[in-house]
């Protein structure tokens, strides 16, 4: 069996629930193992219990508390809702907003970074290295060119991806099922369709486009480690594997632009293809770009209040 204590009986049918919902991730497993692990070594649960696994503590910041009990809190519910339990739902800390502003990468830097990308584990050949090896430089480009998100990207099933048309549908989005689609440039198709059918003959019948040598997608974790790793190699900025979304929607913001009159058409297109479900949430690069807003109001001769003025300033993180 998968967990081990005393409500492993649920846990065990509510990981049955979500794989056939398909909602269940890897990460949030991880978090329902560690919860098991600590109640097996408590032998029992009870609302102290809860209330003390759920509590943030001193050692973590809002956000990765709620990151840690949120699959806990889903449990829960489910638990709850089928009788199996009769608890009261902890209250995750509150989500601060993150303020920092993303690093602005250099031409040479992203040149400097696709290099080591492509010269990883020279000489190495055990399994692992392997595949990372061939999966690592077509993954970051993949972000690069599209602006995915880096869940989505992890997330990405091989039924998601039409090499044929270079369409990827991205079924499983920020907060939930927020559908969308993105085009991809032609090379990165053609980029896409080579490393499918070399992970093809090396891992037949897989289920996610990026699969890891466990049988699943990757972790969060893999993603930021291997991305830190292989900047730090070659650059001395600070940088992380978000701030290519970054990238992409300010180059693209640039582009339309340079198009003029079409602006607001395209500027709702890229929204759209970067799975923001308000407009606002795509100003938010609009108002980060040094001098973006002088240059649109010069080359459009609106401000940006007369391009979005149904739109209010949202509150929630942005990314």
């Amino acid at each position: 069996m998968t967990f081990t204590s005393c409500i492993s009986e649920y846990l065990n049918m509510y990981q049955k629930y979500m794989i056939a919902s398909g909602r269940w991730s890897r990460d949030g497993f991880y978090c329902l193992k560690q919860f098991d692990k600590w109640l097996s070594i408590q032998g029992d649960i009870n609302q102290t219990l809860i209330d003390t696994w759920c509590a943030q503590r001193p050692t973590e910041k809002s956000n990765s508390c709620r990151s840690r009990i949120y699959p806990v809190i889903a449990f829960l519910k489910y638990a709850n809702n089928k009788n199996l339990l009769a608890v009261k739902i902890p209250k995750p800390p509150k989500n601060r907003p993150r303020t920092y502003i993303p690093h602005f990468f250099t031409e040479d830097e992203l040149k400097r970074f696709f290099q080591a990308c492509d010269n990883l584990y020279q000489g190495n050949t055990n399994e692992k290295n392997k595949y990372r090896k061939i999966t690592i430089p077509v993954f970051f480009r993949l972000l690069y060119s599209t602006g995915l998100r880096t869940t989505e990207a992890r997330l990405l099933k091989r039924d998601d991806v039409d090499l044929i048309h270079g369409i990827i549908n991205v079924r499983r989005s920020k907060g939930g099922h927020q559908q969308h689609y993105v085009v991809m440039h032609d090379s990165m198709r053609d980029l896409m369709s080579v490393f499918d059918s070399v992970m093809n003959e090396l891992m037949p019948n897989r289920e996610y486009f990026f699969q890891s040598t466990s049988g699943g997608h990757y972790s969060t974790n893999w993603v930021s480690s291997s991305f830190s790793k292989i900047w730090k190699s070659c650059n001395q900025t600070d940088a992380v594997p978000y701030a290519l979304r970054h990238h992409y929607a300010i180059m693209n913001i640039n582009k339309c632009i340079r198009d003029g009159l079409d602006f607001y058409a395209k500027f709702i297109y890229l929204s759209r293809t970067m799975g923001h479900c308000v407009l606002e949430s795509t100003r938010y690069y609009y108002s980060i770009v040094p001098e973006l807003a002088e240059i649109i109001d010069k080359l459009t001769s609106k401000t940006a209040q007369d391009l979005f003025p149904e739109l209010e300033h949202e509150k929630s993180r942005i990314n």
